[in-house]
């Protein structure tokens, strides 16, 4: 046995390892580094329409709803749930199902990306007497999306739609139930928001800058999808 040699190829392999060991943990920093402030980034949006401009524009409840609609979209576009926006505009609830919704679109290999969040148009704010839930009504369009298979085209058409939203413990408004209602809801002056109604009411589309990109979203798997950040993570300005 040659003791020497045998001494010489085992100093090799540990000095091999412990490179390896250390090239992991500059790694290991560098990613943590990078990733202080989880989520994908959020596009710009403009209204090729015009900017929208109603009595609710300055509602805190309604403003809730449209910054959900965008951080939810873009969230879908990227299979990026970690903004810590995300979970404070929508309950977790809704933000696991948004998750695994993602992961079994990419898992059946059919994804969708949304050139903009979706049309919504508040009409009315019924706050709980303690200002602690609100239901916004409204008229909403299905969200023009781009996707990888074929799918049946919407009609354009504006339809009745409700966003239910609570005040969380730490201060942010968050929706906790959304689609469309039952039954009509009714406004305040009496009309009912039903689909011939909502046909009378401008529903202005927003359009995301630069557009989703589609092939970037389908070359992903079921393990490319982020999931929410912790509790306690800070929010991209």
């Amino acid at each position: 046995m040659n003791v020497g040699r045998d001494s010489m190829a085992m100093s090799r392999r540990v000095a091999a390892v412990s490179l390896l060991r250390l090239v992991g943990v500059l790694v290991l920093v560098g990613c943590s580094s990078r990733s202080v402030v989880p989520g994908a980034p959020t596009p710009d949006l403009t209204f090729p329409d015009g900017v929208p401009s109603h009595a609710l524009s300055e509602n805190v409840w309604v403003n809730s709803v449209e910054r959900a609609q965008v951080a939810h979209a873009a969230a879908i576009n990227a299979a990026d749930f970690s903004d810590p926006e995300l979970s404070q505009l929508w309950s977790a609830g809704r933000v696991r199902s948004m998750v695994v919704s993602s992961q079994g679109d990419l898992l059946r290999g059919s994804v969708s990306v949304w050139l903009g969040p979706r049309p919504f148009e508040a009409l009315e704010v019924v706050e709980a007497s303690d200002g602690r839930s609100a239901e916004v009504i409204g008229c909403a369009a299905e969200p023009d999306i781009v996707s990888n298979i074929p799918r049946p085209t919407s009609d354009g058409r504006a339809a009745p739609f409700t966003y239910l939203l609570e005040l969380s413990p730490d201060g942010h408004r968050q929706i906790v139930g959304a689609g469309r209602p039952s039954e009509p809801a009714e406004l305040s002056d009496g009309r009912q928001v039903t689909e011939d109604y909502c046909s009378t009411v401008e529903v202005r589309k927003g359009v995301f800058s630069p557009v989703p990109d589609l092939e970037s979203l389908a070359g992903k798997d079921i393990d490319d999808v982020v999931p929410p950040a912790a509790p306690g993570a800070p929010v991209r300005p």
